[in-house]
């Protein structure tokens, strides 16, 4: 499936009966209130990894509800240059980590490092995420420069993320490093002035940074409906 097409996806668990799904937040949010995705469409299922983003746990109440049991939920991170899979959580875990992106793959290392003076970070301290291990890629195909961009010493991976752990190794991805904004001198995540709303007839979500006549600069955010009107 090139693109998504509600209708081909439904007929894939009909004819297939897949017992594991690898989904983002919006198709299991799909699944969970498309009408005509019915419990017996995933009564095969047995387990699911979310990834791309964190699924809430409301969302996952809100898909073992539809599925009419209590199905194993796992999240995810990685991306193409670390092949991809570097964290995951188990299938059952502590749901007031609820958020994270899980462990530490087996061998593989991780640390946060701070966006103001390259520093390494401890436990609940943000900055970027990097990562080293056998899965990370060895370079950009005839793109040096890319390469010693994103691969730096010691082997590490820069994953252009902001991250933190907590004190039982859990990380937490809360932003992107090319999304803050400079407020006064002081670096903040868009993510703390925005707000993800699961609309069903939403289009699209724009962030729009305009620059007062003081440097301080908002972040406006527009919500397209499907109807074509704007909040």
């Amino acid at each position: 499936m090139f693109i998504f097409i509600p209708d081909d996806y439904i007929q894939c668990l009909a004819e297939f009966r897949p017992q594991f799904l690898f989904v983002v937040p919006s198709l299991l949010l799909f699944l969970a209130t498309h009408p005509k995705v019915t419990p017996d469409l995933l009564s095969s299922v047995e387990s699911v990894l979310v990834g791309a983003a964190p699924a809430s746990l409301q969302l996952q109440e809100k898909f073992r509800h539809k599925v009419g049991r209590d199905i194993d939920i796992a999240q995810g991170y990685g991306m193409t240059e670390s092949s991809p899979v570097t964290l995951c959580t188990p299938f059952r875990y502590d749901q007031t980590k609820v958020g994270t992106c899980g462990l530490l793959y087996p061998n593989t290392e991780a640390k946060i490092v701070s966006l103001t003076d390259g520093s390494n970070l401890g436990p609940h301290q943000s900055g970027e995420l990097y990562i080293r291990g056998p899965q990370v890629m060895k370079g950009y195909l005839n793109n040096e420069a890319a390469t010693k961009e994103t691969l730096v010493e010691g082997g590490f991976l820069r994953t252009g993320d902001v991250a933190y752990y907590d004190k039982d190794g859990y990380f937490f991805i809360v932003d992107r490093t090319k999304e803050l904004i400079k407020v006064k001198g002081n670096q903040v995540r868009t993510h703390d002035a925005s707000v993800l709303l699961f609309l069903p007839s939403y289009l699209y979500l724009f962030v729009i940074v305009k620059k007062r006549i003081d440097p301080l600069k908002l972040a406006l955010i527009q919500i397209v409906t499907g109807g074509g009107g704007a909040v």
